[in-house]
């Protein structure tokens, strides 16, 4: 008796991968290949997104009616022709713009990307290319109607260009010389360090039938160093308005660095393994994705052997050891939170005088941060004292976690007996992992306690509120 061989399942990541996949091929193509052949009516219908129309089109509006030829693909209006005139709305709405065009196309022509370059870079390599379906016919096949069969087939287009990097604007250049219609221009502005350059891939073409030809599919361009070189930089956001939330935000995100914006689309910047706040390419991205890492709280091994989180070694997390502790062992059991968040403000502080963190470029925005840290801190721990002085907190308290430890607990187990299980509740779901806060709510949770028990708390008013969003913001 043989072995039979059996596929093994997927595992979620894979499965989504290749959903994605799937989505990208159905919505922008192309999903038969870069040589590809459609028998739909027309391309556009096809595929929906990542298409730039052209520019100029032929004006047939003052020829005879029997002189403007029928063509199978021609496109039907999406706004019936007396809506672009005043209509009779209510005065609430007010009155349609007589004067604005009402446009029939949602394709754009162009679109492009700006980026920063080292400032001793001499030039830069750029690539475009795009897909072009050009109308045949399959002699030897035949569609449903028994005529000859006319398919949209796919073609490569677009090449490469040298960009010198010199001060002023880019003047257009054909990325292929067959189609000098489609090209690449824009703006190119020297700065202190570094260049700022725009680009954008512009079809140009006159439309004329069959139209699809002159549309083109999946575009796409893509700046590069020469020989792979690291000659992206950081894009610089900070403005000269001087304001807080602005240069807040900055620094926070310091170091997650943007190396171009997209106009019109989404762009991706490959970054160099050499140097983390270089990039080799940028590029741009019809349907972007994201890896988005998920935020979880430290386990047992990272207390036991990350230093950063050390100090919250002997936390307690259970909801059920919290609503059957007493006043006593409460404030021993939550302390650890705060020692932890106190180190952690420390550790960040010292932060604000090392010259390579960069934190100068933000003002006082470091500074604020930090004391918006302290107040957090400071209001965690009245919370915790509270339990300890107040009794109807520490009931309310206690009240709060068992019908939270209940609630998760049996949310699971209902699930579990839907799917068909016969868990047993005590051994099975009414365990630590299923009862558990993570630190960031035990510690929200404390710092607002003072302020829901107390009517006359100074937290609960309107100004309080104003500062209140910012220290869950920047907390």
């Amino acid at each position: 008796m043989s072995n039979s061989l059996t596929t093994p399942m997927p595992s979620q990541h894979q499965l989504r991968v290749e959903l994605e996949a799937m989505v990208v091929g159905d919505l922008l193509g192309p999903a038969g290949g870069a040589e590809e052949e459609l028998t739909e009516r027309n391309v556009r219908d096809r595929y929906l997104v990542g298409v730039l129309a052209p520019s100029r089109s032929t004006n047939t509006s003052d020829k005879p009616a029997a002189e403007v030829e029928e063509e199978e693909d021609d496109d039907i209006p999406l706004i019936p022709e007396e809506l672009s005139e005043g209509g009779s709305d209510t005065a609430d709405d007010g009155k349609t713009d007589t004067d604005t065009p009402v446009t029939v196309s949602f394709l754009p022509s162009s679109f492009g990307l700006t980026f920063s370059v080292d400032g001793e870079t001499k030039s830069i390599n750029i690539n475009a290319t795009w897909g072009q379906y050009k109308r045949e016919k399959r002699q030897d096949q035949t569609d449903h109607k028994g005529k000859t069969l006319l398919v949209w087939k796919r073609y490569e287009r677009g090449g490469n260009l040298e960009l010198p990097l010199v001060d002023g604007a880019i003047n257009p250049m054909a990325p292929d010389h067959a189609f000098p219609d489609i090209y690449i221009k824009g703006q190119i502005r020297k700065r202190n360090t570094h260049y700022v350059v725009t680009l954008f891939l512009v079809n140009a073409q006159l439309e004329v039938k069959p139209k699809d030809e002159y549309h083109i599919f999946q575009p796409k361009v893509t700046a590069s160093g020469l020989d792979g070189q690291a000659v992206f930089c950081k894009r610089t956001t900070i403005g000269a308005n001087n304001d807080l939330e602005d240069r807040l935000i900055g620094m926070m995100y310091r170091n997650h660095i943007e190396f171009a914006v997209g106009h019109g689309v989404s762009v991706h910047a490959e970054a160099s393994k050499e140097f983390p706040d270089r990039a080799t390419l940028v590029e741009t991205v019809i349907v972007p994705t994201s890896e988005i890492p998920r935020t979880t709280p430290p386990t047992e091994a990272d207390v036991n052997t990350n230093p950063a989180f050390g100090k919250l070694a002997g936390l307690v997390l259970d909801m059920k050891t919290l609503a059957e502790a007493d006043a006593k062992k409460l404030p021993k059991q939550l302390e650890p939170l705060v020692i932890a968040y106190r180190d952690w403000i420390d550790r960040e502080e010292a932060k604000l005088a090392d010259p390579k963190e960069g934190l100068a470029q933000f003002g006082d925005a470091a500074r604020v941060a930090i004391d918006n840290c302290r107040i957090t801190l400071k209001r965690i721990e009245e919370g915790l004292e509270l339990l300890t002085k107040d009794p109807k907190a520490f009931e309310s308290f206690s009240f709060m976690n068992r019908a939270m430890w209940l609630q998760r607990t049996h949310s699971i187990y209902a699930e579990r007996v839907r799917r068909g299980d016969q868990p047993d509740f005590e051994k099975d779901i009414d365990e630590e992992k299923n009862r558990s806060w993570r630190p960031f709510q035990i510690a929200f949770i404390l710092l607002n306690l003072p302020g829901v028990t107390k009517l006359d708390h100074s937290e609960r008013g309107v100004g309080w509120w104003r500062r209140r969003r910012w220290l869950v913001r920047y907390r």
